[in-house]
């Protein structure tokens, strides 16, 4: 299978975004958590996975988003202004306590 050189560059694009997003939440949530970003391969042992996400392994579409542990949002990555509102609705609920 042949990939176009747009199409990479596509998604170098796309996966380059969502790590601004990432990085800026992690500046603006820095006191108070820290979001970190990890790719979802069927061919990576399940065990491999933090205790958290293996429950969720299979159930839920990728991407996922967790707030220390604690499952908050999946299906679909958020723009930042929508990303920023789940973390600071998990962080009011009280998620921000282990």
């Amino acid at each position: 299978m042949s990939v176009s050189d747009s199409a990479v560059r596509e998604l170098r694009s796309l996966l380059a975004r969502r790590q601004a997003i990432i990085n800026s939440l992690n500046n603006h949530f820095a006191d108070r958590i820290r979001i970190e970003r990890m790719v979802l391969s069927r061919r990576r042992p399940a065990t491999s996975y933090p205790d958290y996400l293996k429950p969720h392994l299979g159930k839920v579409d990728p991407p996922v988003i967790f707030v220390n542990g604690r499952l908050v949002w999946h299906g679909s990555f958020p723009a930042e202004g929508h990303f920023k509102e789940i973390v600071e609705k998990a962080l009011a609920k009280g998620l921000n306590e282990e």
